[in-house]
C-alpha cells in the first residue's frame, strides 16, 4: 500500500481552498442574519408597552417571532445547500484529478447526485450531542436554538418587566459593540461552527465516494492532521493512521475540525511522482516540511515552549524525555473508543515512560 509524496502535497494545498469556501459560506450567511436583526426589531417597535403582552397577547408574539427566523433560516438553507451540491462536484472531480497527477490510472466518476445523497446519508462523527446527527437535522438544530434564545429572551424580558428597547439591546446587542454583543451573534459564530463542520463533512464524503467507485485502485485510507499548533488531541493522535476505504473515524471528527482522510493506493500502479512536501505552522511560522511527516514527529522538532503550548507541561516533558517514539506517544493519548486517555490512564501503561521523564 502507497501513500505518494506529492499526493500529499497535492491534498494539503488544496485544504486552502477549503477554508476559504468556509469563509464565503460562512460569509454569506451576513445578509440573512442582518434581515433577522431588521424583521425582529420591526416586530418589536409596534409594541407599545411589552408588559402588556401577556398570555395569548404574547403567545401570537412569540409565534411571529418564530416564524421569521425560521423563514430566514429556510432562506439561507437554499444558499447553503447549493454551496454543498457545488463543493461534492468540486472536490470528487479534484480527488479524480489528483490521482492522474501521480499515477497513470483510468478512474470512474461517481454521479453528482449519488455523492450529495451519499454526503447527506452519512451521519457526522463529530465529538458531543451533534454526533450521528445528519446533515439535515444538523442545520435545523441550529435554526431551533436561535428560535428558543429569542423567544426564551422574550418571556424573561415580559416577566422582569424590560423595555423595549432594553430587549431589542438583548437580542440584537447594541452598534457600538458591531452588535457583537447581543443573543444574536451567538448565532453568528453557531453559524460559523455549523458551515464549516458541514462543509468539511461534504468535502471528506465527496473523495470517499471516489474511493469507493474506485476500490480496486484505493486500497485504504490515511488520516491526515494540519500541522500547527490549533491541532486538537484526537487530530493528533490520529494523524497518520490507516483504515480500510470507508472503514474508521471520518473526519470531521469535532465541530470545525481540518482534518481529511487521504488514499492509499495500490503498489502495482506505473507512479508519476516524486518527493512532496505539506505547510507546517510552528514555532518559526509558516514552513515546508516532507510530506511523509505525522503529527508528533513534526511536533518532535518543534522547540520546548511550543510542545508545551500544544501538550501541557507534563505531557510535553513525557514527549521529550519519557524515551517513547511519535508513534507510540500518539498510540497512548486515546483509547479504543478514541476517547482521550488521562495522564494516569498513561502512567499505568507506561510507568517506566514516566520514570525517564521524573515524572
Amino acid at each position: 500500500m502507497m501513500l505518494p509524496d506529492l499526493l500529499v502535497q497535492i491534498f494539503t494545498r488544496h485544504a486552502v481552498y477549503g477554508e476559504g469556501l468556509k469563509t464565503q459560506t460562512v460569509n454569506d450567511f451576513a445578509p440573512f442574519l442582518k434581515q433577522i436583526h431588521s424583521n425582529i426589531t420591526n416586530e418589536l417597535a409596534d409594541i407599545d408597552d411589552l408588559n402588556s403582552f401577556k398570555g395569548r397577547k404574547l403567545g401570537r408574539l412569540l409565534k411571529t417571532l418564530d416564524a421569521t427566523i425560521t423563514g430566514t433560516f429556510l432562506d439561507y438553507e437554499k444558499v447553503w445547500r447549493q454551496s454543498l451540491a457545488e463543493l461534492a462536484q468540486y472536490e470528487s472531480e479534484f480527488a479524480i484529478k489528483a490521482f492522474g497527477q501521480v499515477a497513470a490510472v483510468d478512474l470512474s466518476t461517481p454521479a453528482p447526485a449519488q455523492i450529495m445523497s451519499a454526503a447527506f446519508a452519512q451521519p457526522l462523527q463529530v465529538k458531543g450531542i451533534d454526533g450521528g446527527n445528519l446533515l439535515q437535522t444538523f442545520y435545523t438544530n441550529w435554526t431551533d436554538k436561535t428560535k428558543q434564545r429569542v423567544t426564551g429572551a422574550v418571556r424573561l424580558g415580559v416577566a422582569q418587566g424590560a423595555t423595549i428597547e432594553q430587549l431589542v439591546r438583548t437580542i440584537k446587542g447594541t452598534k457600538k459593540a458591531n452588535y457583537r454583543d447581543g443573543l444574536l451573534d451567538v448565532t453568528r459564530r453557531d453559524v460559523n461552527m455549523m458551515v464549516r463542520t458541514s462543509v468539511a463533512h461534504v468535502t471528506n464524503q465527496s473523495r470517499a465516494a471516489v474511493y469507493q467507485q474506485n476500490a480496486d485502485i484505493v486500497v485504504g485510507e490515511e488520516i491526515l492532521s494540519v500541522l500547527d499548533g490549533r491541532t486538537s488531541e484526537l487530530c493528533r493522535a490520529l494523524s497518520g493512521r490507516r483504515y480500510e476505504v470507508g472503514k474508521g473515524p471520518q473526519p470531521p471528527l469535532h465541530m470545525m475540525c481540518r482534518s481529511m482522510r487521504v488514499p492509499v493506493l495500490d503498489d502495482g500502479l506505473d507512479f508519476l511522482d516524486g518527493a512532496g512536501t505539506q505547510f507546517a505552522r510552528g514555532a518559526k511560522g509558516i514552513e515546508k516540511v516532507g510530506a511523509d511527516l505525522h503529527y508528533y514527529d513534526w511536533l518532535k522538532t518543534q522547540p520546548k515552549s511550543f510542545q508545551d503550548d500544544v501538550l501541557g507541561v507534563t505531557r510535553g516533558q513525557l514527549f521529550r524525555k519519557g524515551g517513547l517514539s511519535a508513534k507510540r506517544f500518539a498510540q497512548l493519548q486515546l483509547d479504543k473508543n478514541f476517547k482521550p486517555r488521562t495522564l494516569d490512564n498513561i502512567r499505568r501503561l507506561e510507568k517506566q515512560a514516566f520514570a525517564d521523564a521524573g515524572l
